[in-house]
C-alpha cells in the first residue's frame, strides 16, 4: 500500500463511521413508524393509556388480556358531526352511550396499530356521554389511543380503567413510570450501604492507609503495586477459590433459561444430533457450548437434578471466566507493553467484572461465548497495536478461526466485524504491500471463519429459508409473553433507577438495564423470588455505588485516548470503543424490536470484559499522574472487587447475608 493510498484509511473510516450512524438512525425511525412494531408513540394531546397492573418479573401465559377503558365527558353544545381516531393493541370494541360504534377484529397480518377512523353525521346532543372501550391483546398488554378534533378524548388524567369491568380507577399512561411490586424485595443501595458501610469504610481505609503510607517506601512498594503478572496470578487463584466453592453449592435453578439449556444438550445426548431451532426454546442457539457439554452430562445420565451432572456442567462456564483473566492480562500487555500501572488497572477490570462473576456460575453458552470472543479479539489488538510488523496468512487464518468458533458458541459475536475489519484496514495503513497481498489475507481470515462456523448458517437457510434465527422467532418463542410489551420513548430518556433500587431497574429502560446488569446480578439470574438467589444481596447491591468509578473511568476514555501518553495505545482503545459500541447499539435495537424487560442484559458485553478493562486503565491514566489521588482510585478499585467477589462467593450460612 503507497503512501499516497494509506491517506485515504482514515477518511474512509470516518466516512464509515458517519454512514454507520446514519444507518442506525434511518432503522430506529422506521422502527418507530412502523405499524407492526410495538414501539409506541403519543399523537398530539392523546397518550396510550391501559390497566396498571403492576410490574410482575412473571411471564405471562399467551391468551386474552382483556381491559375496559371508559371516558366520562360533557357537551355543552350539540356537536353535528365527529370523528374518532383509534389505535388498539391490538383489538376490541368500543360503545358510546351504550351503543356499539366500531368492532375491531383480531388482525391477522402483523401491522396491528393501523388507526380505525369512526365518522358519524349523526348530531351528538349536549349533555353526559360515556365512551366504553374494550380492548384485547393475546400477547401483551391490551392499550388505547384515541384522539378526535371535535370530541374532548383527552388522556391526561381522566379515562378510567378496570379489568373486569365492574372495579374502577384512573388509567396508566402507557409511556409514563411503570410501578413496580418488586421494590422491598431486594435491597435498595441506602439499605445495603447500611448493612455494610462499617466493613466497606473499613476496607477503604485500609488499603488506602496501605497505598499511602506505602508510596514513602521507594520504588519497590510501587513496583510491587503494579506487577500485572503478580495481580493476574491473585485473580487467577481467587476465581480457582471461588469455582471450588461454589461449583456444587449453587441451585440448579439459578441461572437465566438454564432448563432450556439442558433441554438442546438432553436432545444430543438422546439423539445423537444438533436440534434445530424449532425443536426447543434455546434450540435456535449456536451448537459449540452443547457439543462441549454432552460428553459431561452424559457421564452421570440424564436429568437437571443430578448434582455431580450440574457441577460438571457449572465448570465449564467457570473455566470460561478463569480464562477471562488470563486474556484480560494478555490483552493489556498487548495495550500497555510500557505501562505496568495501566496494565494493572486494565487486568483487574477486565477479569472481576461483576457480569462474569455471577454469568460464569450457571450452565449456558454466554461463558464460552465470552471467553472465545474475547480471545478472537486478542489478534485485532495485536495488529493495532504492532502495526508495522508484517503478518503472514497464517496468523490471519488462525484469527479467522477464533472467530468462527466464537460465532459457533453463540451468534453474537458476528458484531465483531467492523472492529476486525478495523484492526485489518489499521495493519494495512501501516505496512503496506499489493493490493492482491492485502485481497489474500482478507479473505484468508473471512474464508477461516466461515469454514468453522459457515455450516451452521447454511444448515439454518436449508431448514427455515434464512440463516440467522433468534429467539423471537414463532417456532422458537415459547407460549408466554413478558412486560411491559411494548416499548415507548421514555424508555430510552431515563436513568437513575439502577443507582437507586438496581434489582429490575432494567425494566425501566435499557439503560438502567446494562449497568444494572454490567455491574451487579441485576435481574437476579432469572429468578423472581429473592429467597432462591444465594448471592450476598447486600454486597451484590453495592455494585451499583461502586461500579460509578469503573464506568466513569471507561466513558472518560474516549477522551484521554487522545492524549499523547496513550498515543501507541491509541488504536487499540478505538477498536475496544468501537466494539463496545457495536454491541451497545445492537443490545439498543434487539430492546426496540423485542419488548421483554430482560432484552438488554449487560451479560452480552461479556466478551469484551478485556476491553473494557483496558478503557478503563486509559480512562484512569490522567488520575494515575496526579500524586493525592492515585492512591483513592486505587482504594475504589479495591473495594469494588472486594465487594464483587464477596457478592458471587457462597459461605456456608442460613441464606444469603
Amino acid at each position: 500500500m503507497t503512501a499516497a493510498t494509506r491517506q485515504w484509511v482514515p477518511i474512509l473510516l470516518a466516512l464509515s463511521v458517519v454512514l454507520a450512524v446514519g444507518a442506525i438512525a434511518v432503522r430506529w425511525t422506521a422502527q418507530v413508524r412502523d405499524e407492526s412494531s410495538v414501539f409506541l408513540v403519543d399523537e398530539r394531546e392523546a397518550r396510550w393509556i391501559g390497566f396498571d397492573r403492576g410490574f410482575s418479573p412473571h411471564s405471562h401465559r399467551v391468551g386474552g388480556n382483556r381491559v375496559f377503558l371508559r371516558y366520562h365527558f360533557t357537551l355543552a353544545d350539540p356537536v353535528p358531526k365527529w370523528t374518532l381516531r383509534v389505535r388498539m393493541m391490538k383489538w376490541g370494541r368500543a360503545f358510546l352511550d351504550g351503543r356499539p360504534i366500531l368492532e375491531v377484529l383480531e388482525p391477522s397480518s402483523a401491522a396491528w396499530k393501523a388507526p380505525h377512523r369512526i365518522e358519524s353525521e349523526e348530531t351528538l346532543r349536549a349533555g353526559d356521554h360515556e365512551l366504553l372501550f374494550v380492548v384485547l391483546n393475546r400477547g401483551g398488554p391490551a392499550l388505547l389511543l384515541v384522539t378526535s378534533d371535535e370530541l374532548p378524548t383527552d388522556s391526561s388524567g381522566s379515562w378510567q380503567a378496570s379489568a373486569d369491568g365492574r372495579r374502577w380507577g384512573p388509567a396508566r399512561p402507557a409511556t409514563g413510570t411503570r410501578s413496580f411490586v418488586l421494590d422491598e424485595s431486594f435491597p435498595d443501595t441506602p439499605s445495603a450501604l447500611r448493612a455494610k458501610g462499617v466493613w466497606l469504610a473499613a476496607i477503604f481505609a485500609l488499603v488506602f492507609g496501605t497505598v499511602v503510607s506505602g508510596r514513602h517506601r521507594g520504588a519497590r512498594f510501587a513496583s510491587s503495586l503494579s506487577n500485572d503478572r503478580l495481580l493476574r496470578g491473585v485473580l487467577l487463584v481467587a476465581w480457582t477459590l471461588l469455582a471450588i466453592s461454589n461449583v456444587a453449592r449453587v441451585p440448579a435453578t439459578v441461572g437465566f433459561d438454564v432448563a432450556a439449556h439442558l433441554e438442546y444438550v438432553q436432545f444430543i445426548a438422546e439423539n445423537g444430533a444438533l436440534p434445530l431451532a424449532s425443536d426447543g426454546w434455546q434450540a435456535f442457539q449456536a451448537p459449540l457450548y452443547y457439543l462441549l457439554a454432552t460428553p459431561l452430562y452424559l457421564l452421570f445420565g440424564v436429568g437437571q437434578d443430578n448434582a455431580l451432572q450440574m457441577a460438571l456442567l457449572r465448570s465449564l462456564s467457570l473455566l470460561s471466566g478463569v480464562a477471562l483473566v488470563e486474556i484480560a492480562h494478555r490483552t493489556a500487555r498487548v495495550v500497555f507493553p510500557e505501562r505496568a500501572e495501566l496494565r494493572a488497572v486494565a487486568t483487574l477490570v477486565g477479569g472481576m467484572m461483576p457480569m462474569s462473576l455471577y454469568m460464569a456460575q450457571s450452565p449456558g453458552n454466554e461463558p464460552l461465548a465470552s471467553a472465545l470472543t474475547a480471545l478472537a479479539l486478542l489478534p485485532a489488538f495485536t495488529l493495532v497495536c504492532e502495526p508495522g510488523q508484517e503478518r503472514s496468512r497464517l496468523f490471519f487464518a488462525g484469527m479467522g478461526s477464533l472467530w468462527g468458533l466464537a460465532i459457533l458458541a453463540k451468534v453474537t459475536p458476528l458484531l465483531l466485524a467492523p472492529g476486525l475489519g478495523f484492526a485489518f484496514l489499521w495493519h494495512l495503513a501501516h505496512v503496506g504491500g499489493t493490493a492482491r497481498a492485502a485481497l489474500a489475507k482478507a479473505l484468508t481470515l473471512v474464508a477461516s471463519a466461515l469454514a468453522v462456523c459457515g455450516w451452521f448458517f447454511v444448515r439454518n437457510m436449508l431448514a427455515f429459508g434464512k440463516p440467522l434465527i433468534g429467539g423471537w422467532e414463532p417456532y422458537s418463542t415459547p407460549g408466554w409473553w413478558q412486560e411491559p410489551g411494548y416499548r415507548s420513548v421514555s424508555e430510552y430518556l431515563a436513568f437513575g433507577q439502577a443507582l437507586s433500587q438496581p434489582v429490575y431497574a432494567g425494566a425501566r429502560g435499557p439503560w438502567d438495564a446494562l449497568y444494572s446488569t454490567v455491574w451487579l446480578d441485576g435481574f437476579a439470574s432469572g429468578l423472581s423470588n429473592p429467597s432462591r438467589l444465594p448471592w450476598s444481596h447486600d454486597w451484590m447491591v453495592l455494585g451499583a455505588v461502586l461500579g460509578l468509578l469503573p464506568t466513569a473511568l471507561i466513558l472518560g476514555s474516549f477522551v484521554t485516548c487522545w492524549r499523547p501518553a496513550l498515543r501507541r495505545s491509541r488504536g487499540a482503545l478505538l477498536l475496544a470503543a468501537g466494539c463496545v459500541g457495536a454491541y451497545v447499539v445492537a443490545v439498543i435495537d434487539l430492546h426496540t424490536r423485542l419488548p421483554i424487560y430482560s432484552t438488554a442484559k449487560g451479560s452480552y458485553l461479556m466478551g469484551l470484559s478485556p476491553a473494557l478493562g483496558i478503557l478503563a486503565a486509559a480512562g484512569a491514566e490522567p488520575l494515575l499522574r496526579v500524586r493525592w489521588l492515585w492512591p483513592a482510585v486505587v482504594t475504589w478499585l479495591a473495594c469494588w472487587v472486594f465487594a464483587a467477589y464477596r457478592a458471587y462467593l457462597l459461605i456456608p450460612g442460613p441464606g444469603p447475608p
